[in-house]
């Protein structure tokens, strides 16, 4: 302990500035000297919201001093060259637990000991407790962690006076306003790790503008004012593309309300759909979306306060709060509430500094608002923080990407930091930045899927805010994601020549990057031929570690062809074997398209008297069989002679009686089984047809009842 004494005195001079975390002074002086509190002796400065956390990087020795306490010693009781021991206990195990023993001049009053902290992947409270052999003792938090996260000055426009961030795209560009918001003076800006911080100007004739939001494209919304002839008219919502300014124009709105005369561009989603608030010449103000196609639509109100807007995802869902401070989301044109009670509010007006937080909203519909996130209706605490005096700070969210993972705010009267919340876990992150950075995390503003956070910050010393890039450190990852598939053949029916199109999920884990993309070989979808495909699937993580898994794709043939045969058929014998009868039959299958149909008795074939069923089959090349039937009838001599009667009654031919009464004679000369005789009275029936063939008979009905008794004189042999 030899090389730690000349720490003393400097161990002296600070304990007058340093505010211990926790100081508990000891329940009994039993012990002479007895320890009354631990301090170490140089944490780093103050840092935000929870700034009286004493920082201890793993892997690094520090130093912290001992008070003692005579008050309970007796004269004499302390002999020269005293040496106490003191037993210093961890409650986690990257803090070492030793005794050690701290040399102590004859009546001082501090003594030190070295605490060694071992690396960790995040922070952890532990509380060291150093006691003498009595039960007096005393304890305080350390924190040891390792840095998570890089942190870039974004910079400043020139003659601006801060600079805020709002907005963070995929590819880590920022979006927001260098200069002060409120007077009016500050211009948008964008920025990157590559360009650095640009001015993306103002509407001709003003000095304000804000970029309130930026999609993966680059396409930029937000806030400038409009003058004419040097007088300010409104402020205007814009969009910039490839850094060229365009007002969005002003949408028509009449009566009660008043005429719409500002507009504010908040968000934009990939669609290049832009949602904001407006407000009218008599101060009412409302939600609006708009769109490249379809321009402006005014989106519904929930109560008479009007409504301002504050996020979009790419659904073109809409979040914001009421006049009165209820937050909402907006699914098309109609508004509903979150589902947040009135305590809730108040509790999130009241970590907010007295002001209602804006309602934000990711692509998985998760919103977030003050301390609360999850689906609307099911919104649940984030929990609080302890902010270095004894109570919990209450976040305030105020972004949160796709994964969930949400950054804000945590406030408390020692100052202010910005938060991640991820695995139901908050993290201040002036925790997981470099303890050696100049830099404090005042604020989170908003985070892209790569875990990349927007965040407003202060240098240490006293600076104007600056907008900040907090990037995640990546560690050495050789763990591929692990990817998910069918456990069983997905199995489909062929819709056509070409298989079927098959659909089906696969996803992939990381242990590092949580969930991340898949892509399948062929993709889900896509048409799948006849048989078993194997389909691989891949996935990439932020490393380069290649994750992949297989599974079958099986596309069958059960279907049989569709028969299209005819309808029952019925036709007149032509002699006394039948008639020859043609029809139609035809067969079509999804997969193998015209097939040939077999029947028992082929089109063309000679049908006996009477009734006969046809029986038809077609075969696919799978072996799906279809079979279908149908009649054929063939009217015989009696059937036909019945018919012509009936024509000849129906018409009323004559003369008089006398066609009915041959064939009458003739039907029952058939029934009696005498051809002789019905051949001879269908003949005289033929005769007198001919006979009365444009005279009682028109020629066309001659025409027609000579050859119908002819052809049932060649049914019946004659």
């Amino acid at each position: 302990m030899q090389s730690i004494r000349p720490l003393i005195a400097v161990a002296a001079t600070l304990l007058g500035s340093l505010l211990p975390l926790e100081p508990i002074q000891a329940s009994a002086h039993i012990s002479c000297p007895d320890v009354t509190d631990v301090h170490l002796i140089a944490p780093p400065p103050g840092r935000g919201a929870t700034r009286f956390l004493p920082w201890l990087q793993g892997g690094q020795q520090y130093f912290a001093v001992v008070d003692l306490n005579y008050d309970g010693c007796t004269a004499g009781g302390i002999p020269p060259g005293l040496s106490v021991l003191v037993t210093l206990s961890s409650s986690d195990a990257s803090v070492a637990s030793v005794p050690v023993d701290v040399p102590i001049r004859f009546g001082d009053t501090i003594g030190e000991f070295a605490i060694t902290t071992y690396p960790q992947t995040h922070p952890s409270t532990a509380t060291i407790s150093a006691s003498l052999s009595s039960t007096a003792s005393t304890s305080m938090v350390v924190l040891a962690a390792t840095a998570a996260y890089t942190v870039t000055d974004l910079g400043m426009l020139p003659n601006a006076i801060s600079t805020a961030p709002h907005a963070i795209n995929s590819n880590a560009t920022v979006v927001g306003v260098s200069g002060s918001d409120e007077s009016g003076t500050g211009h948008a800006f964008v920025t990157s790790q590559s360009a650095g911080i640009q001015d993306l100007g103002t509407l001709p004739g003003n000095s304000f503008s804000s970029a309130n939001g930026i999609n993966d494209a680059g396409t930029i919304v937000g806030t400038s004012m409009l003058d004419q002839s040097g007088q300010v008219i409104s402020r205007r919502a814009v969009v910039w593309n490839s850094g060229q300014i365009a007002d969005l124009g002003i949408p028509s709105m009449t009566g009660s309300n008043g005429v719409v005369s500002t507009l504010e561009g908040n968000a934009i989603n990939t669609s290049g759909h832009v949602a904001g608030t407006y407000e009218t010449n008599y101060f009412h103000t409302g939600g609006f979306l708009w769109t490249p196609a379809g321009g402006f639509l005014l989106l519904g109100s929930i109560g008479s306060f009007g409504e301002v807007v504050s996020g979009m995802n790419d659904s073109d869902t809409v979040v914001g709060l009421t006049g009165g401070g209820v937050p909402i989301v907006w699914r098309g044109w109609s508004p509903a509430p979150l589902g947040v009670t009135p305590a809730q509010i108040q509790q999130a007006r009241q970590a907010n500094g007295g002001t209602v937080p804006l309602p934000r909203i990711n692509n998985g519909g998760k919103v977030v608002f003050g301390n609360l996130t999850g689906t609307p209706g099911a919104l649940l605490a984030m929990p609080g923080v302890p902010d270095g005096f004894g109570s919990l700070t209450v976040p305030t969210g105020t972004g949160l990407n796709d994964s969930g993972q949400t950054v804000g705010l945590l406030s408390t009267e020692g100052g202010a930091s910005g938060f991640l919340y991820q695995g139901a876990r908050i993290e201040d992150l002036n925790w997981v930045i470099d303890p050696a950075s100049p830099w404090i995390v005042a604020d989170a503003r908003a985070i892209n899927n790569a875990g990349q956070i927007a965040a407003l910050g202060r240098m240490v010393s006293g600076s104007a805010p600056h907008a900040l890039l907090l990037s995640p450190i990546t560690q050495a990852d050789s763990t591929p994601p692990v990817v998910t598939v069918p456990s069983a053949p997905v199995v489909a029916e062929a819709t056509g020549p070409n298989g079927a199109a098959v659909s089906f999920t696969a996803s992939a884990s990381d242990p590092d990057n949580g969930p991340v993309p898949v892509s399948c070989s062929p993709a889900s979808g896509s048409a799948f031929a006849l048989g078993t495909t194997t389909v691989t699937c891949t996935a990439t993580d932020a490393a380069g570690n290649l994750g992949s898994a297989s599974f079958k794709v099986v596309v069958r043939d059960t279907t049989p062809p569709a028969l299209m045969l005819s309808s029952d058929i019925t036709v007149n014998a032509t002699s006394p074997a039948g008639a020859v009868v043609f029809f139609a039959a035809m067969a079509s299958d999804l997969v193998d398209g015209a097939v040939p149909v077999n029947c028992a008795r082929p089109s063309g074939s000679t049908f006996a008297i009477g009734t006969t069923t046809v029986v038809c089959s077609a075969s696919d090349k799978s072996g799906n069989t279809a079979t279908g039937s149908f009649n054929v009838h063939v009217k015989g001599a009696g059937e036909q002679l019945a018919d012509l009667r009936a024509y000849v009654n129906q018409n009323n031919l004559g003369p008089g009686k006398s066609l009915t009464d041959k064939l009458d004679a003739t039907i029952a000369a058939f029934n009696a089984s005498d051809q002789t005789t019905a051949c001879a009275t269908l003949q005289a029936f033929i005769n007198e047809v001919q006979a009365q063939s444009g005279k009682k008979l028109l020629s066309d009905q001659a025409t027609y009842l000579t050859s119908a008794a002819n052809q049932i004189r060649a049914v019946l042999g004659c």
